[in-house]
């Protein structure tokens, strides 16, 4: 219908009135005019808008707020709420940030409650904001030893996640903004803060969400449809994004498809469908397992233990009861990773797991704990003040040599230089792509302790032979509730006969929901399989330059932020990201004078740089470090 404005209906009337009466006055002042033609052509307009409103109102394309509700509702659809943000702030332990430290230093355990809150600061964008942890955490001593360290202080740190107390897209906070517990201290800790911003947090759905929403049921109004099956996904808290995959999909293999010789894909015999889901809640398991003579001395001695529920995101804790031995996680440690080739001819990957710890130059007169420098028992106080002394001096002399380590090598590539002329007596140099990466002890006092680089501080890397690592199911089921996720032992340390080990884990309440609630609206005939999305994360490095009025610290932070939130909070999942995205963004930067561009290096994390990473349909990217260095009349922020 067409709409007419106020002075077409005042013409029309105009001319109809004209029609029995053409010498009629009507102009604007006069008694026709201002009786019988505007007011009626007023009322007539006015009802021609509230028309054009109710049709509006019925249209997907048109309809906003309480009209759109009441449209979806015809749909057995309603406006999504707000949700939470999801990240991770680390507790800093107190004291640690020593190179040396008795154990009289460390907190003699670490108890942090589920639920324990932390807080923001106030800024012109937001309030104070709260957050809570999603899972506990206890420690003892021996276990806080073993801790990772943060290379930008020094502490070592407890990471945990936690999500929003309130909803919304203001939670989606920067890194470094959460800066206190919300009332009183914890004991042990030393001060709280987060590396990286949050993500998750959505306000109500928008009128163009919802609208897409609809139009989804419309034209998947069939749950056995892919548009029906990413309907149904998208609506449940939580999910951030979805990729519906099906028969002849080029990532489907549960329905025998497959990779040929050539890399060209061959479909399955069809029926099944994967859900592939962006977002994660993480929650807590304790799972007693029975050690039983047949599990020790059985067909298969000390088998995997596959996890009740799954998918497993990870486990927290393993602890003896019959001992209170707590057992290494393998996951908790970086990995060296090296290829060799067996007398058979095939190569075998081997990991050695580690940790670097920052060496303090301060202390003069002893080294660390005995665990990780076992000096000879007849060595004297003078003669260990002395090798101290000597150690620290060519430890300075490296830092202008060793290149800053600042991903992950193939180890398998890696060479040694034994040092000639006895200029630096006590290590050898490892090269990799002839830059030193390492050196590595060989006078037989310091045990073969191996060194490096990063962000221009020194740090000793320590080795350790873990007990446990979890072993992710890669299969066709993996990442999903039917996976085969499990515990795999790694050394001679296992559990007794008749001990019972308590086992702390983690599993996905969000893909277990999704799969509980598909059963009950999919076909009967359908077979539906819930996947977690598949995280790849990146690693990025960059330096910049910013105004000589700009506080280098600020437009750090804003880089970081601005590049999180894009590759986070921007990037679909199946996107590409490359090195000129890097640069892009932080040249957008407020304050950025330039860009340096000879130092950027995007990488997935734990492998060489690269010039451009693209995610399948079915992982999304995710950034797991940033390296960012920013310049300012000669001064550096690092």
């Amino acid at each position: 219908m067409n709409q007419k404005s106020f002075y077409e209906i005042v013409n029309d009337l105009i001319v109809n009135i004209k029609d029995s009466m053409p010498n009629i006055d009507t102009k604007e002042g006069t008694f026709v005019r201002d009786v019988f033609i505007n007011p009626q052509s007023d009322e007539i307009a006015g009802l021609y808008g509230q028309i054009r409103l109710v049709d509006m109102a019925q249209s997907v394309l048109t309809a906003t707020k309480e009209d759109l509700d009441r449209l979806a509702k015809n749909y057995f659809l309603t406006r999504e709420s707000a949700t939470p943000a999801y990240g991770k702030i680390r507790f800093y332990i107190t004291n640690t940030n020593y190179s040396v430290i008795s154990d009289d230093d460390l907190p003699e355990e670490i108890s942090i409650p589920i639920n324990t809150e932390v807080v923001t600061g106030s800024n012109t964008r937001h309030d104070i904001l709260y957050f809570k942890t999603m899972e506990s955490v206890y420690l003892t001593r021996a276990q806080i030893k073993l801790l990772n360290i943060d290379t930008s202080n020094g502490f070592q740190y407890i990471e945990v996640a936690v999500s929003s107390s309130g909803n919304g897209s203001v939670y989606n906070i920067g890194s470094g903004e959460i800066i206190n517990f919300a009332s009183g201290e914890f004991s042990g800790i030393s001060f709280v803060s987060n590396p990286y911003g949050f993500s998750g947090g959505t306000d109500q759905e928008s009128d163009y969400s919802l609208g897409l929403r609809i139009c989804l049921a419309i034209t998947g109004n069939n749950i056995g449809t892919k548009d029906g099956y990413l309907s149904y996904t998208l609506k449940q808290n939580g999910v951030i994004d979805a990729v519906i995959v099906g028969a002849g999909d080029d990532l489907m293999f549960r329905d025998g498809g497959y990779i040929d010789t050539s890399g060209k894909y061959i479909a399955g015999e069809g029926g099944m469908v994967d859900v592939y889901v962006r977002g994660q809640i993480d929650s807590e398991e304790i799972y007693n397992f029975n050690v039983t003579s047949n599990y020790v001395l059985g067909e298969h001695p000390y088998a995997d233990i596959i996890l009740p529920h799954q998918p497993v995101n990870n486990i927290i804790s393993i602890i003896s009861k019959e001992t209170g031995k707590v057992y290494i996680n393998a996951n908790d440690y970086e990995t060296e990773k090296s290829s060799t080739l067996g007398a058979d001819g095939k190569m075998s990957v081997s990991a050695k797991y580690y940790k670097d710890l920052l060496w303090d130059f301060s202390i003069k007169t002893s080294f660390p704990d005995a665990s990780f420098f076992p000096l000879p028992s007849d060595m004297t106080p003078i003669q260990i003040e002395q090798l101290k002394r000597q150690v620290d001096n060519e430890l300075i002399e490296a830092m202008s040599y060793m290149s800053n380590m600042t991903y992950s090598l193939n180890w398998a590539l890696v060479y040694k230089k034994t040092t000639e002329g006895g200029s630096t007596p006590l290590f050898d140099k490892i090269f990799y792509n002839e830059q030193v990466f390492k050196i590595e002890a060989k006078d037989t006092r310091l045990n073969g302790r191996c060194f490096v680089k990063r962000n221009d501080k020194i740090y000793v890397r320590v080795y350790r032979v873990p007990d446990f690592t979890l072993s992710k199911d890669t299969t066709a089921i993996g990442r999903s509730v039917i996976s085969k996720d499990k515990l795999k032992w790694l050394n001679n340390e296992k559990p007794i006969i008749n001990d019972t080990l308590i086992i702390t884990y983690n599993y996905d309440q969000l893909i277990y929901d999704i799969q509980y609630g598909m059963e009950q609206v999919r076909c009967l005939t359908a077979d539906v399989l819930i996947k977690q999305a598949e995280k790849i994360p990146i690693e990025i490095f960059i330096e910049a330059n910013c105004y000589s009025t700009a506080d280098p610290n600020v437009v750090k932070k804003a880089i970081i932020n601005n590049i999180t939130t894009y590759v986070d909070n921007i990037q679909r999942m199946g996107g590409t990201f490359d090195r000129s995205d890097i640069v892009t963004i932080a040249r957008q930067t407020d304050s950025v004078d330039s860009v340096n561009l000879n130092t950027i290096k995007i990488s997935i994390a734990g492998q060489s740089p690269k010039e451009r990473i693209t995610a399948l349909a079915k992982q999304y990217l995710k950034v797991e470090n940033i390296i960012c260095s920013v310049y300012s009349n000669n001064s550096v922020n690092i």
